[in-house]
């Protein structure tokens, strides 16, 4: 399946950063539903306010 960029919504920005994620993007046979995710990022973009209400705040 092919999807393009625009149309895959956005679900969190930042300067410099932007997550897109699309839920139910297809059908992993035996495991359910997937999502697929689009990250941008800008070179030395902050990422921390990315990772706040993870365990820790961080990525795991």
């Amino acid at each position: 399946m092919r999807i393009a960029k625009s149309d895959v919504d956005v679900k969190m920005e930042i300067p410099g950063a932007v997550i897109r994620q699309r839920t139910d993007f297809g059908d992993a046979t035996g495991l359910g539903k997937i999502s697929g995710e689009y990250f941008s990022l800008s070179a030395g973009v902050d990422t921390t306010p990315l990772f706040q209400g993870l365990d820790g705040d961080l990525c795991q």
